[in-house]
């Protein structure tokens, strides 16, 4: 008995440090938005929450990076009379923002990127999913038809490719980053 108990105790402290070296690695994808203990709790989360929702851990990070920037209380600018809440603000609100930690962000933000994965008009298509995670179908109608142009930084760029692109390269970062981590 005392055997099987040091090898569990082995094969818990193992994985509890290829989990350092992964949320050590996603820190250094966005260093000035996580402390060390703050990366363990996004991966964590991102990880039992794409478990949950069958969704890569990686892409829900990518989002919560594009949406607050690791940030869960985060308040969303307001579109008319409403605005996002929250870590990967998935949802408009008109009143204030509900408390939300970590792992709860994650869970609501997955659920709602499920969502959009299962609708007909996406049907498991990450690009569009991404699309009505951020804009809704109004967004999605509007890509069907052509470019979405708004003013970022002084120029004009097209929300139909900016959106999934940026979101899936920084989904691909984080993923190569990690695996990375975990290799050593």
């Amino acid at each position: 008995m005392l055997t099987f108990i040091s090898l569990l105790t082995a094969l818990v402290t193992t994985l509890g440090l290829a989990r350092q070296a992964e949320s050590d690695a996603l820190r250094q994808t966005a260093s000035s938005y996580l402390t060390a203990q703050g990366a363990a709790h996004h991966l964590a989360a991102a990880t039992f929450a794409g478990e949950l929702f069958s969704i890569d851990p990686t892409l829900l990070l990518a989002i919560a990076y594009r949406e607050s920037r690791f940030t869960p209380g985060l308040r969303g600018p307001e579109v008319r009379g409403k605005h996002a809440c929250g870590l990967m603000q998935p949802l408009m609100h008109v009143q204030e923002c509900p408390e939300q930690t970590v792992f709860g962000g994650y869970l609501e933000g997955a659920g709602h990127l499920r969502e959009w994965l299962d609708t007909k008009e996406c049907h498991g298509d990450t690009k569009c999913a991404l699309l009505g995670y951020s804009g809704g179908y109004s967004l999605l109608r509007g890509c069907s038809r052509g470019e979405v142009l708004v003013e970022r930084n002084g120029r004009s760029v097209d929300l139909c490719h900016l959106i999934p692109r940026a979101t899936m390269m920084r989904a691909q970062r984080i993923s190569t980053i990690t695996q990375r981590g975990s290799s050593t």
